[in-house]
């Protein structure tokens, strides 16, 4: 397990990808902390689930993102939003390769496919043939109608909170950042551990897993796609990747778009006027 890739594929960033600290993702889904401190997401916490059964199905990177969802709508007490994500409707649909994919592209898929109920396309200990897991393809027309009706009602979002080479104590900081905005997901090199730590020696890493919670100083905590499910890796841990998670209804996100347009506007009249428009300061509160 120590060499091999278990489906994380390092994909450099790109100009129209997002980046904690934009405001990309603040414009779109607001930038009001969630879980003040970075702690507590684990209470939300889905039942575990692996990626290997009788088969491996290389899909960490959409194992960890739903998860991440999942965890974002059961804090948010979003019942409509499915309690049990299908990993492989997702993992079908981001064609996830032998050997794995980017996590960029898997958060990808599931933002512009949506999501469905596990039981609709499960992974069974009955599958014994890797291609048995992806399959159907193309994917069952209602499925995707499915995943739309989702997106009617959810939008889900993801921005980088750091993608390569950046010292450890920034990476550290912007962690706990995100970690207080919404949900985390990271790259490391699975696995090695010494004493009751898992730590990273100088490598690349090849696995996607969910960022629970940390002790300052001390480790941070994942959820893993094998057991042991719940791990504890070392303070000083050098993630390669890391990606933040958003989940609104899709009536909080028009509000919020509203409300920045016209908040940028009367941004624009006052730059122009030199004083404040009436007119708009009363067309902000309104929309308030």
């Amino acid at each position: 397990m120590n060499e091999k890739s278990l489906g994380f594929k390092f994909e450099p960033s790109a100009p129209d990808h997002w980046h904690l600290g934009e405001g990309k993702a603040s414009e779109r889904f607001g930038a009001v902390e969630l879980m003040p401190g970075g702690h507590g997401w684990g209470k939300y916490l889905p039942d575990t689930e692996p990626q290997k059964r009788n088969i491996e199905t290389m899909a960490c990177t959409v194992y960890a993102s739903l998860t991440a969802y999942e965890t974002l709508a059961r804090f948010k007490g979003f019942k409509d939003f499915p309690k049990d994500c299908s990993e492989r409707f997702s993992a079908i649909l981001a064609e996830v390769a032998p050997d794995g994919n980017s996590p960029h592209k898997s958060c990808e898929a599931i933002r512009k496919h949506g999501v469905i109920e596990e039981e609709l396309l499960p992974f069974t200990d009955k599958m014994t043939k890797g291609e048995e897991y992806y399959i159907p393809k193309p994917m069952i027309p209602e499925y995707l109608e499915l995943g739309k009706e989702v997106l009617s009602r959810f939008t889900l979002g993801h921005e980088y909170v750091f993608n390569g080479s950046i010292g450890i104590t920034s990476k550290q900081d912007k962690l706990i950042e995100a970690l207080g905005r919404g949900t985390v997901c990271v790259s490391v090199k699975a696995w090695k551990k010494k004493g009751d730590l898992y730590y990273k020696g100088n490598e690349y890493d090849n696995h996607w897993t969910f960022l629970v919670d940390y002790k300052d100083g001390e480790y941070w905590v994942v959820r893993d796609t094998y057991a042991p499910y719940d791990k504890k890796l070392a303070w000083d841990y050098d993630f390669q990747t890391a990606k933040l998670y958003f989940l609104t209804r899709k009536t909080e996100a028009d509000k919020k778009n509203l409300l920045t347009l016209l908040q940028n506007l009367l941004e624009l009249l006052k730059s122009k006027l030199g004083m404040p428009n009436p007119n708009s300061e009363k067309l902000y509160q309104t929309a308030k």
